[in-house]
């Protein structure tokens, strides 16, 4: 019975998304939806604003056609959709070319790709429906089929705008078989597709490929003795260029194409046609969307006779992911699980490689005001969105313009999955953080496509992140010995929120208790916030709680920024305690059972396993008693 109905669901969803009929009867649909005039542009934004948006980070919207696909690049899709905004109600902006740059496996081609997914899932939609000329191989509009003089009369009366020409086939088929009755000329509904070309073209540089492949070519034998007349016949209009009409066309890449591929390009930017030699034009509807890495960008800026494609550019940057936490989640959707098969990973392996790459792509900041230079340390918080005192909010974005080519650099999330699959090959039960380091410093030495200016760092970047790994590894073990630490930060969360939410409705009503000030400030204190930032600082809570709502995730402390910090200020016990806890010092021989329970906890609430929790107390207690067992030289880690 489930297979039938599911059947039944797949039978009616598809009979309705196709439709077929007469020009009379699709403009008897399209006269009353002006949509359907749309610009490949004003397609592709439709589509974005049709999956979603809620708040993200930094004040930008997160995108949920990108959502899960792609991390720490909220500014860049801003800038993507806001793009595609400005050419859907303006014209000449629809006439650039977009071009992506960015260090390689920043998310280039994910972009581009994500954006072809979703117009394939948008097409059979019924906001996303569009339709084209029956049997056209470019999916010609059907629109083009109006005559000049009546376009303008549909514009005023039904808001329909019609630009552009019928291609050759479409004009011979007109001729032939409908005998120039535009009315019965045959539409059909139209679905996007990347393997078929339907709607989506991409032309990767080639020095053996033929124009004709980027272009179209020409059946010479149906030409017949008329040029003209034969040239409806003959266009076979089977270029990637034309396969692109609608959407949209991708040029990996961009600046290995020859020039006469970027003459063209140029021709289909400004005119919106596609030359077909003596065969006249075509004209031609479709995003143009380049990219390519800063090192071959920066080398055609320096060409001559590259002004007129260059004034027809749009730049947006794709640098690499900043936020350590975003980092991590991209690693856990490129791991496979074949990768991970049989082998734990320790809590902290992930954060810990992250924390290398992130502090690999930025650059000290100078601190407002003084010559003095913002710690990188102080810089990963700030980016992860951990704006605590002595810092405020303006300070992110004025340490981001201070250093605009942050993200730009450093060492690529490819390299990173290579080093982890690598130690995790290496590793028979569990891949613990310092094994990672171990695994990823000799990678990240001799790896031939990092600058020379990372591999000069690497020394003192292995160092930064073990120095943060042993930070994040102490902040574990006072988890761990608060006993019921998870249930007691989610009530004091939920408490706080709820206090931060009466408070900002203003004064309570007579019969209503005020909202709990002393608790709130309480939590303040813990990490140094004025009185007089704690109105900011709540609100900044309430609009993160309610975004993580609106994105249909599950709030939690430690998803919010600086309350989490706030939150385990509060409650987590002091270094002292701790050593008394892992059996140092006094009390030591009363400590013994006590490890045993923290390690426990490890075990069953927080992830580990008893390798990589034994390791974690290990380290603990080494720092505590000011041990060092682990050294840096010249790039590797020495144990002693």
């Amino acid at each position: 019975m489930e297979i039938s109905r599911l059947l039944d669901d797949l039978r009616q969803a598809s009979s309705g998304q196709a439709w077929e009929g007469t020009l009379q009867e699709f403009l008897a649909m399209a006269l009353y939806q002006p949509h359907m005039a749309r610009t490949a542009h004003a397609r592709v934004h439709d589509m974005i604003q049709w999956h979603g948006l809620t708040g993200g980070a930094h004040g930008a919207p997160s995108y949920k056609l990108f959502a899960d696909r792609l991390f720490g690049l909220d500014r860049t899709l801003d800038r993507l959709a806001v793009f595609f905004q400005a050419a859907s109600s303006r014209p000449e902006m629809g006439k650039r070319i977009l071009l992506l740059v960015g260090p390689p496996a920043s998310g280039k081609s994910a972009i581009v790709g994500l954006i072809k997914q979703g117009l394939e899932r948008y097409t059979p939609s019924p906001q996303g429906a569009t339709y084209a000329i029956k049997g056209c191989p470019m999916q010609e509009d059907p629109l083009h089929l109006i005559p000049h003089d009546q376009r303008a009369r549909l514009t005023t009366n039904y808001g329909l705008r019609i630009d552009g020409e019928l291609c050759p086939r479409c004009r011979h088929s007109l001729a032939q078989e409908y005998g120039g009755d535009i009315t019965r000329v045959m539409v059909q509904r139209l679905h996007f597709n990347q393997s078929l070309g339907v709607g989506m073209g991409s032309f990767v540089a080639d020095p053996q490929q033929d124009l004709a492949r980027l272009m179209g070519s020409v059946d010479e034998t149906a030409l017949g003795n008329h040029r003209r007349e034969g040239g409806g016949e003959a266009s076979r209009l089977d270029g990637e260029l034309q396969a692109a009409n609608r959407v949209i066309m991708e040029f990996p890449e961009i600046f290995q194409q020859d020039q006469r591929n970027l003459a063209v390009l140029l021709g289909v930017s400004q005119e919106r046609t596609i030359k077909l030699g003596g065969f006249g034009s075509v004209h031609a509807d479709e995003v143009i969307i380049g990219h390519s890495n800063e090192e071959e960008y920066q080398e055609f800026l320096s060409r001559k006779g590259t002004r007129a494609l260059r004034d027809r550019l749009v730049v947006i940057e794709v640098p690499y992911c900043l936020q350590v936490q975003q980092e991590v989640k991209m690693y856990q959707v490129l791991l496979t699980s074949s990768q991970t098969a049989g082998v734990h990973l320790a809590p902290l392996s992930l954060p810990t490689a992250a924390t290398l790459a992130v502090l690999s792509r930025l650059e000290p900041g100078r601190w407002l005001g003084s010559p003095n230079r913002v710690p990188l340390r102080d810089k990963l918080a700030l980016y992860q969105g951990v704006v605590l005192p002595p810092y405020i909010r303006s300070d992110v974005e004025r340490l981001q313009q201070d250093r605009p080519r942050e993200g730009m650099h450093g060492i690529s999330p490819r390299h990173v999955v290579n080093g982890l699959a690598d130690a995790l090959a290496r590793e028979s039960q569990c891949l613990r953080p310092l094994s990672v380091l171990q695994a990823m410093a000799p990678i990240m030495g001799e790896h031939p496509s990092l600058s020379t200016r990372v591999r000069r760092r690497l020394p003192w970047l292995i160092k930064e992140t073990l120095n943060e790994y042993q930070a994040m590894a102490m902040l574990e073990v006072r988890r761990a010995v608060l006993e019921d630490f998870h249930q007691q930060a989610w009530e004091l969360f939920q408490t706080y929120v709820h206090e931060a939410e009466r408070y900002s409705a203003g004064p309570a009503a007579e019969d209503e208790e005020p909202p709990d000030l002393r608790l709130m400030a309480k939590v303040e204190w813990a990490v140094n916030i004025k009185e007089e930032d704690r109105p900011d600082f709540r609100d900044r809570v309430l609009q993160a709680y309610r975004d993580l709502q609106d994105r249909g995730e599950q709030p939690d402390y430690r998803s919010i920024p600086g309350l989490a910090q706030a939150i385990e200020a509060t409650l987590l016990p002091s270094l002292s305690d701790v050593s008394a806890a892992l059996g140092l010092g006094v009390g030591a021989d009363d400590g013994a059972q006590t490890r045993q329970d923290v390690e426990a906890r490890l075990i069953n609430e927080f992830g580990y396993c008893a390798i990589c929790a034994r390791d974690l107390l290990d380290l603990a207690s080494n720092i505590l008693q000011g041990r060092a067992t682990v050294a840096v030289k010249r790039g590797r880690l020495h144990f002693r």
